[in-house]
């Protein structure tokens, strides 16, 4: 049910149904359940803008997977910190947690996990002014998503190389990634990513005339 009003945007009653299955799983011993509500009320928490208390039950869910040996639960809850360092500007920080995340995710074989810690680095390395490393991880991310055909995961590197090619003003290389990253969006039917890459691709036309 949590999930259920989360996806619907309802936070405060998505925390309620995470929290009320809490309450049943702890005094049972049910760590599989503890290492998922609390990896989504970080979430909601994350998405809420309360950034210290996501990372808490980030931290929790983490602690609760390494007791279960749990490499997957592990590499996601890395990748989720990460992520809240990323947005609080710490980059050398989320570098670092998305480098974890990265080597739990390389040896289980997760192309999923790794092309999406790839790009997420990718970010940084934007953030940073690093154009180059950036592009590097970018393209380690692409073509890990081609590889299983993971038609939005190309798409999201796509978009993001062609934001790199336009702080490069090479205005060319940019509306060619748009249109890539477009089409792919469209064949997955991903509505707000098509709409904001065709809002770039128009600004880009506005620019060149």
């Amino acid at each position: 049910m949590g999930t259920v009003y989360q996806t619907q945007g309802d936070l405060d009653k998505a925390l309620e149904y995470y929290q009320m299955s809490l309450e049943i799983d702890e005094p049972l011993g049910h760590k599989e359940g503890m290492a998922c509500q609390y990896g989504n009320m970080g979430v909601v928490y994350k998405t809420q803008g309360e950034l210290d208390k996501a990372f808490e039950y980030y931290q929790k869910s983490l602690e609760v997977n390494e007791s279960l040996g749990s490499k997957e639960g592990m590499a996601r809850q890395y990748g989720n910190m990460g992520n809240v360092y990323q947005i609080q500007g710490e980059l050398d920080k989320a570098l670092e947690y998305y480098q974890k995340s990265l080597e739990v995710y390389e040896p289980l074989g997760s192309k999923e996990g790794m092309a999406r810690q790839y790009g997420n680095m990718g970010n940084v390395y934007l953030e940073k002014g690093e154009l180059d490393k950036a592009l590097e991880y970018y393209q380690k991310s692409l073509e890990i998503n081609e590889s299983f055909g993971s038609k939005e995961g190309m798409a999201n590197q796509y978009a993001n190389m062609g934001i790199l090619s336009e702080l490069q003003d090479d205005l060319n290389q940019a509306k060619a990634h748009w249109e890539k990253a477009l089409a792919l969006f469209e064949q997955v039917g991903a509505q707000p990513q098509i709409e904001q890459v065709s809002i770039w691709l128009a600004e880009l036309e506005n620019t060149k005339e």
